[in-house]
C-alpha cells in the first residue's frame, strides 16, 4: 500500500496520474509478513558445530570449511561466498568487507579469532590461486548460494537451521 501511495504520488507530480488510488486499496491489500530463517537454539550449536567438523565424511572440505567461518563470523551467506583474498589482511586479523557488498551499502570490519585465521589458512592452499576465498568448480566463479544451505540439509537440520541462522543465534545468545 505504501509503495502503491509513492508510485500514484509520483504519478500525480510528473502529470500522469490525476489522483491517488492507493486509498481506495486500504483493506485490500495484506500486510507482508516476514519469515524468519530457520536457527537452532544456542543450546543446540554443540551439537551442530560437531556434525559440521564431520561434515568431510559426507561432503566437500570447502563446504565444511565455510560452515565452520560462518559460524565464527555470524556475517550473511552472500558475503562470506563473495569474499575475496584483497579483503583479508591475516597480519592485522580483519576482515574488511567493502559496502558496495553489504547490504547496508557501509563498511564492515570482521575481527578474525585464530580459529578463523586457521580455517582462512587452509582456504588459502584449497582456492587454487582464484581471488574467491571460496570459489566454484570454476575458479572464477564463487561456490552456489545453496552450497552451505544443502550441506545443513545433508547433516539432518533442514528446517532447523540456514546459513543465516548462524547471525540468529549470534544475536540473541550474544
Amino acid at each position: 500500500l505504501q509503495v502503491s501511495g509513492q508510485v500514484f504520488r509520483y504519478g500525480i507530480a510528473s502529470g500522469y496520474c490525476k489522483h491517488d488510488l492507493s486509498a481506495d486499496l486500504r483493506g485490500a491489500l495484506t500486510p507482508h509478513k516476514s519469515k524468519h530463517q530457520a536457527a537452532v537454539r544456542p543450546e543446540e550449536m554443540p551439537d551442530l558445530l560437531r556434525a559440521i567438523y564431520d561434515y568431510e565424511a559426507i561432503g566437500d572440505r570447502k563446504t565444511r570449511l565455510a560452515l565452520q567461518l560462518l559460524a565464527l563470523t555470524f556475517v550473511r551467506t552472500s558475503e562470506l561466498i563473495g569474499a575475496l583474498w584483497e579483503e583479508i589482511d591475516l597480519d592485522t586479523a580483519l576482515w574488511i568487507i567493502p559496502a558496495e557488498r553489504m547490504k547496508m551499502r557501509t563498511e564492515h570490519v570482521v575481527p578474525l579469532s585464530t580459529q578463523a585465521l586457521a580455517i582462512l589458512g587452509e582456504l588459502r592452499d584449497l582456492c587454487g590461486g582464484s581471488r574467491f576465498v571460496f570459489p566454484g568448480t570454476n575458479r572464477d566463479k564463487t561456490i552456489s548460494n545453496n552450497t552451505m544451505l544443502f550441506a545443513l540439509y545433508r547433516l539432518g537440520y533442514k528446517g532447523k537451521m540456514t546459513g543465516h541462522g548462524f547471525r540468529a543465534v549470534a544475536s540473541s545468545a550474544l
